[in-house]
């Protein structure tokens, strides 16, 4: 079988780290090419995995040698890439938020339904970590009890250049919004 070719576009921390991840652990996966707008950081991440790098998003998405698309940019320009990886009809793993206005996320999930197919999946990874998936075991199971109270803490070092308040929301509480209704076995808002 042949791997699955993927461009990762955003060579930040994210971009990075999908690349390494993809490069040394993911069997079947090859990243075959790498964009950011600094030309220079998308080359030098793109050497980890022996692939080509590029300033062009766009290009990426448009590249016949790219099967799937893994987004991991500024989260200002989701939206656009992502609707336009689903027009190319390349599958979508995107860093959330998903886009940063409502209005921007109605566009894609309207795109995505035009296509006819399920090509975009966010980067909530919570409910696949080893010691989450014991925690929902213990929690079904009643291990210790009905739980009665959550508390949710998130810790970083330093906050990224150029982070809002927003961003405590939409890049890390968000973690929350999705997993704690998961644990608990309460149905997700759709």
């Amino acid at each position: 079988m042949s791997p699955v070719r993927i461009g990762v576009i955003g060579a930040g921390n994210m971009g990075a780290d999908h690349v390494n991840t993809l490069h040394r652990w993911v069997s079947g996966a090859e990243v075959v090419s790498v964009a950011d707008v600094d030309g220079e950081r998308a080359a030098s991440i793109a050497a980890v995995a022996g692939a080509r790098a590029t300033a062009d998003a766009h290009a990426l998405i448009a590249d016949p040698d790219v099967d799937a698309v893994v987004i991991a940019s500024h989260d200002t320009i989701h939206a656009d890439l992502a609707v336009a990886a689903v027009r190319a009809g390349k599958p979508v793993m995107c860093e959330k938020p998903l886009a940063p206005t409502t209005q921007d996320c109605v566009r894609v999930v309207r795109e995505e339904r035009r296509a006819g197919t399920g090509l975009i999946s966010l980067g909530f990874m919570r409910r696949f970590d080893p010691a989450y998936v014991d925690l929902k075991a213990a929690v079904a199971e009643g291990t210790y009890g009905a739980p009665l109270l959550l508390r949710c803490v998130s810790r970083g070092v330093a906050s990224a250049p150029g982070c809002t308040d927003e961003f405590s929301v939409t890049g890390s509480a968000i973690h929350e919004f999705d997993t704690v209704p998961w644990l608990l076995g309460s149905p997700s808002p759709r």
